[in-house]
């Protein structure tokens, strides 16, 4: 049989968590139109728990058992590897989102850490935690709409490794809600053709509960309250 030389296998490349693809292994010497081929493998030399070759550059084999086709046996093959690491598995593209929140002005929240989605993630693998804040969690901060970022990745599942992502984080919104307020004018009288002018405090303010009334330590001392039964000439009876 003939000995095969001049073996090369193709540089080749794949996304971390989908099937390895290992390049063309060819011979120089193959005699005409001669069927023979070969078979390459790449040289992992790490998985996750979830069983995926981790991010790198890999040498990529060839071995004799491999050696098919209808000619293969005119021909004798003792296998071959590549000098150089000429095997390359990327980092997989994984996008993380912050979930829109909100609470109402004056009421505490804190996030534990799961509030997001996620798409991407290699077979068999989680996230858990990430790393999610906004200045929206001060419980002092004014209603309004504020950005929520996640950064970092702080546990996963299935071997999840930061190193084997290529992690996007998007933006979330918290919204703080106005905190409903009931103040309510109090009951006035006066004699026809006298005068009255208001004091501003003429009011009483509804007793807070969870979700309304003041909070914070914050007080209200004066209103603006306007009635037409002020002027001395309004007739007599009731005004709101």
């Amino acid at each position: 049989p003939l000995a095969l030389t001049g073996t090369a296998i193709a540089s080749s490349s794949s996304t971390f968590g989908d099937s390895l693809e290992p390049g063309a292994v060819s011979f120089t010497n193959i005699v005409g139109l001669d069927d023979v081929s070969a078979s390459a493998s790449v040289d992992t030399s790490a998985t996750t728990a979830s069983g995926h070759a981790i991010v790198g550059t890999y040498t990529q084999t060839s071995t004799s058992a491999t050696l098919a086709g209808t000619d293969s046996g005119n021909y004798t093959y003792t296998g071959f590897s590549t000098a150089s690491q000429n095997y390359t598995i990327n980092q997989r593209p994984l996008t993380i989102t912050a979930d829109n929140q909100s609470r109402i002005y004056g009421n505490s929240f804190s996030f534990d850490g799961t509030e997001f989605s996620i798409s991407g993630l290699a077979t068999g693998e989680g996230v858990s935690t990430a790393n999610l804040s906004s200045t929206a969690t001060d419980v002092n901060v004014d209603a309004g709409d504020y950005t929520i970022s996640a950064d970092t990745v702080t546990a996963g599942t299935g071997g999840f490794a930061s190193s084997n992502y290529d992690i996007t984080f998007v933006d979330g919104t918290f919204t703080v809600n106005q905190r409903d307020l009931v103040i309510t004018a109090a009951d006035q009288s006066k004699d026809y053709g006298d005068a009255f002018s208001f004091a501003g405090n003429e009011f009483s303010i509804a007793a807070s509960d969870t979700d309304t009334g003041l909070i914070l330590g914050e007080t209200i001392t004066s209103a603006t309250l306007t009635s037409d039964a002020t002027p001395t000439t309004a007739d007599a009876g009731e005004y709101a």
